[in-house]
């Protein structure tokens, strides 16, 4: 039953306009910054060049205003989706059909681990895909850093940076730590989608009022949370320590659980 609710909700998703217009939103980001390194590098020799991971999306110090321009459209794109599905079925009258075939939690759960998994690839493979073309077009040849520094200066300035997040993975394994990031931002996106899906639950809302909901709460934590437990914070590549990562990603389970529990017995209350 399971595998058939899972099988129709990908489907769904998969073919709906919403996921469509927000993967090619992802994938234009980082191919209008693929092309933006690429003319300015353009016959550039390895006096001018930086180190290739340090051209992406992600790191290149010429790309941070599109990249913060992601940052911020991510709660909004992350939550359009999918995570309104529950309330477009509720409204059409689709509901009720699902819960006398199928199982109330189940019919839930399919719909969160859809929105996990859908979200999560789309960043993953719209933002990896920046990187794998920065790094099949630009040669590794560089010596300088964006500030003029030579290459082997600045694996020995960054060695002597205390309490930079995972910052023995970025000086032995550059092209990894890149892709570890993107990873971090995949996650950030699919909990976001979640927890958005789970607010869908316990609030009888539309669909205009949940992405708002969602953009204005991860953008307000910014405002209350220290910053060394902002999950933002981290996709920047910020300095922090990897405890206190652990202790933001255990939090975001702990409100996708609550919110998640009381949605799902809220609706299964509601539908008896």
């Amino acid at each position: 039953m399971m595998v058939s609710l899972l099988k129709l909700d990908f489907k769904n998703c998969i073919n709906n306009f919403k996921f469509k217009i927000c993967f090619l939103s992802v994938w234009t980001i980082s191919i209008i910054s693929y092309f933006n390194v690429c003319i300015k590098y353009f016959n550039a020799n390895s006096l001018n060049l930086t180190s290739t991971n340090e051209l992406s999306l992600i790191r290149s110090p010429d790309e941070r205003q599109l990249y913060f321009l992601l940052l911020f459209a991510l709660p909004i794109i992350s939550a359009f989706i999918y995570s309104d599905s529950f309330i477009y079925e509720r409204e059409n009258n689709i509901c009720p059909y699902y819960f006398v075939r199928e199982r109330k939690v189940l019919y839930l759960i399919s719909k969160i681990i859809t929105n996990f998994t859908v979200v999560f690839f789309t960043i993953f493979i719209g933002l990896g895909i920046n990187e794998v073309l920065t790094q099949i077009t630009i040669p590794n040849i560089g010596v300088l850093s964006g500030s003029g520094t030579p290459a082997y200066q600045l694996v020995i300035n960054n060695s002597k940076i205390s309490g930079q997040f995972c910052n023995n993975l970025y000086l032995n394994h550059p092209y990894f730590y890149n892709y570890f990031i993107i990873f971090i931002i995949s996650i950030f996106c699919a909990l976001i989608s979640v927890i958005a899906f789970n607010i869908s639950l316990l609030l009888r809302i539309n669909q205009l009022t949940l992405l708002i909901i969602t953009f204005l709460s991860v953008n307000i934590s910014t405002f209350v949370l220290p910053m060394k437990y902002q999950f933002q914070m981290y996709i920047q590549c910020w300095p922090g320590k990897l405890t206190d990562f652990y202790i933001i990603i255990l939090g975001w389970i702990s409100v996708i659980t609550i919110t998640g529990v009381l949605g799902v017995w809220r609706k299964s209350k509601e539908y008896e």
